[in-house]
């Protein structure tokens, strides 16, 4: 599920965000999401809402906070990086389950 941004919420999940590692747009972006909704609500979602899916472009507080965040550990990075980061990660939300059940089952 995810939340609604209320102010109160946006600023304590950024100081929450600042501890995420990654030294790479993709990798700090993959460590704030998997913060913010687990593969099962990622499989819901696709950055522009493709495919039957909601568009986590859409829920703008949300886009935002993910890029500010993002920006906090690489503030070079441009929102075309971000954003392709962000679609790459909810596409593969269904691989990962997948790979987590087959582990599993081992």
């Amino acid at each position: 599920m995810i939340y609604r941004l209320g102010i109160k919420f946006s600023i304590i999940t950024l100081k929450r965000f600042k501890f995420c590692e990654g030294k790479t747009v993709s990798t700090v972006t993959n460590a704030v999401l998997k913060k913010i909704m687990n593969n099962v609500t990622a499989t819901e979602y696709s950055w522009q809402g493709r495919k039957g899916k909601k568009s986590l472009h859409n829920l703008f507080r949300l886009s935002a906070l993910i890029k500010k965040a993002v920006r906090e550990k690489c503030p070079s990075c441009t929102d075309t990086e971000i954003e392709s980061a962000i679609g790459y990660w909810l596409a593969q939300a269904k691989a990962r389950i997948q790979r987590q059940n087959k582990e599993g089952n081992v």
